[in-house]
């Protein structure tokens, strides 16, 4: 197996970057475990070799995929922690948490679901998935100060856990229960965040 070394010159970027497309794409309509390196190959438009040679697995091609969410998660959290004083209240403020954040989930669905896949496979937490949890419950932590919720990190860590499960597992439509409509169904699981929060 090759080890992994990020691309430096623009070709090899431009092949890192469709074969990352592709293997996103496929996600979309495949579990991991049913897609292969010559499906993602083929679907690049470009050679098992230079898949192989680009990142040596599928799985690191996996990590490679999820750290583009993990990047934009945590950029989307030190925003919305850096803009508290904006909103004046904390219901307004969470409404906007749980927004952002189906929104992330969307946007990077196949990489989380994929990831969730290796978990149960594996029984493992990757690194990565716990670096964004610990962010989270940082921003429930700073939201529980800003808005003087005497709360404990009890209720900060269970309301980190709420909303990345309750938003992930309706974008895996999961949760046929909860509103249907987006405004009300948001506003729900923000509703129980904040009660979450103050215990």
């Amino acid at each position: 197996m090759t080890e992994y070394t990020p691309p430096k010159q623009s070709r090899a970027k431009e092949t890192e970057e469709r074969f990352l497309q592709a293997l996103n794409t496929l996600l979309h309509q495949h579990s991991f475990q049913q897609t292969s390196i010559k499906d993602i190959a083929k679907e690049a438009h470009l050679t098992k070799a230079a898949f192989l040679k680009r990142f040596g697995s599928k799985e690191i091609a996996l990590i490679k995929l999820y750290e583009l969410y993990c990047k934009e998660a945590h950029q989307t959290m030190d925003s919305l922690i850096a803009q508290l004083e904006k909103y004046t209240t904390v219901q307004q403020c969470m409404n906007s948490v749980v927004e952002k954040y189906e929104s992330l989930i969307l946007k990077h669905f196949a990489s989380n679901r994929a990831m969730q896949e290796q978990f149960q496979l594996n029984l493992e937490v990757h690194p990565l998935t716990k670096s964004i949890f610990q962010h989270c419950i940082q921003m429930m932590t700073q939201i529980q100060e800003h808005f003087a919720i005497k709360g404990s990190k009890t209720g900060a860590y269970a309301g980190a856990q709420l909303l990345v499960t309750l938003v992930y597992n309706h974008c895996l439509q999961a949760t046929p229960a909860l509103p249907k409509n987006t405004k009300d169904r948001q506003e729900l699981i923000a509703d129980i965040i904040i009660l979450t929060l103050k215990r």
